[in-house]
């Protein structure tokens, strides 16, 4: 059975490698990054992560299953603290802002 992609053969199916990578299509998938792998360890620091990075290396005690719940368990506190970072930050600013412009109506 041949499958027909944009008017060529897609020999992929057939030699089982994806044509524009290179790769085997039986490779493993990349693992979905969580939002919190993506701060900077300055942005850390700022919530107080004291290690500044998020290296969460499996310990050789702790089985993998439980492992990957502590992980994800880890990362969404961290995700949450950032959240709650911005959102106290942003509400700080809404406050300077208002009273400024209590002030400068205040001087008129």
């Amino acid at each position: 059975m041949l499958f027909f992609y944009s008017g060529t053969y897609n020999f992929k199916y057939f030699l089982g490698i994806d044509s524009l990578r290179g790769k085997s299509e039986q490779a493993q998938p990349k693992r979905k990054r969580h939002p919190a792998e993506s701060l900077t360890p300055e942005q850390l620091k700022k919530i107080g992560y004291v290690r500044g990075s998020l290296y969460l290396k499996k310990p050789p005690h702790m089985p993998e299953k439980e492992f990957k719940v502590y992980r994800k368990r880890t990362l969404d506190l961290i995700w949450k603290e950032w959240n709650m970072h911005l959102s106290n930050k942003k509400a700080s600013f809404r406050r300077l802002m208002k009273a400024l412009e209590e002030t400068q109506k205040s001087d008129k």
